[in-house]
């Protein structure tokens, strides 16, 4: 209750981003209220060092199949000087560790998705140029470039996705073979 609109914002960009990271859905990524059982401590070892930690301990959580259930708690946003980090410094590193966790754990959607997204402007630009042409228009060369370069880029991140994916299942794979 009581959130301000710019938290409830980056608060739930942090959710979107975790779900997109680890693939798990919770309402408050960020909390930093938790209690954790005996197999939670033995198996989440945390890399960062700063307040990503909360994200990256339920993707790991979700990793070891623990069990985690959310519980309401209740904040107070009307006291001044109580969190550690200020908001717009916080999110912003929070969203960067997530990206980095997901080029490793999700490439394709890191990847091949944006790099979709690029092939397809590019193309759709292109037949749009073609289109032109035919019709007796000449070719812009900054636009002509521009649509070259995305339909070249997004192909070279569907592969890097593609390879990318094969790798960390391949890894994925190793490590459960040696559980």
């Amino acid at each position: 209750k009581n959130v301000p609109i710019y938290r409830k914002f980056g608060m739930k960009v942090l959710d979107v981003a975790t779900y997109i990271a680890g693939g798990l859905h919770v309402t408050d990524s960020q909390s930093g209220f938790r209690a954790y059982g005996k197999k939670a401590i033995e198996n989440i070892n945390l890399n960062g060092t700063d307040m990503s930690a909360g994200s990256e301990i339920l993707i790991q959580a979700r990793d070891h199949k623990l069990k985690f259930t959310e519980v309401e708690i209740h904040c107070r946003y009307d006291l001044e000087d109580c969190s550690s980090e200020h908001p717009f410094i916080h999110g912003p590193r929070v969203l960067f560790q997530l990206l980095k966790d997901m080029e490793y754990r999700r490439p394709l959607y890191y990847f091949a998705v944006p790099g979709l997204i690029m092939t397809s402007t590019g193309v759709l630009m292109g037949l749009k140029f073609l289109q032109d042409y035919i019709l007796g228009d000449y070719l812009r060369f900054g636009p002509t470039l521009l649509m070259v370069m995305l339909t070249i880029i997004g192909a070279f991140m569907i592969f890097t996705g593609i390879i990318l994916h094969a790798i960390s299942r391949m890894i994925f794979i190793n490590e459960q073979i040696r559980r």
